[in-house]
Order: C-alpha cells, then sequence, then structure tokens
C-alpha cells in the first residue's frame, strides 16, 4: 500500500468505530480536543495524521493502534 491508501485506510476505520460508538464527530472533538473539521478531513483521508493523534484516538475508540492500519 502507498501513503495515500494508508491515509484512507486509517480514515475510514476511524470513521467506523467512531460510528460503532455512538459519536458524532462534535462528540469526538468534545472527547479529544481534536476540532471536528480536521476529524472529517482523517475520515475522509485528505488529512495527515498527526502522531499525536494516531496515539490518543486508539485510545478514546477503546482500540489497539494496530486496529487503525487493518
Amino acid at each position: 500500500m502507498n501513503f495515500t491508501t494508508y491515509k484512507q485506510k486509517i480514515g475510514e476505520n476511524i470513521r467506523y468505530r467512531r460510528i460503532r460508538y455512538n459519536l458524532s464527530q462534535e462528540g469526538l472533538e468534545q472527547l479529544t480536543g481534536i476540532h471536528r473539521i480536521t476529524i472529517s478531513q482523517i475520515e475522509r483521508g485528505k488529512k495527515n495524521v498527526s502522531l499525536r493523534y494516531l496515539c490518543l484516538l486508539p485510545e478514546i475508540l477503546n482500540i489497539e493502534i494496530t486496529d487503525l492500519f487493518k
């Protein structure tokens, strides 16, 4: 996989888990401090996920970091 594919896959997995936990983007924003526009861009694969967010999101979504790459 190339970089763009990873970016899209991570975004898809974040969106899937967010919806699975019945969280809106605004709800995830409140839990993480990540602006909802940034969350939207990450979920669509339009924005790179910073290392800070890559470590924070799995903790909030109660998943392993490796789950984001599946």
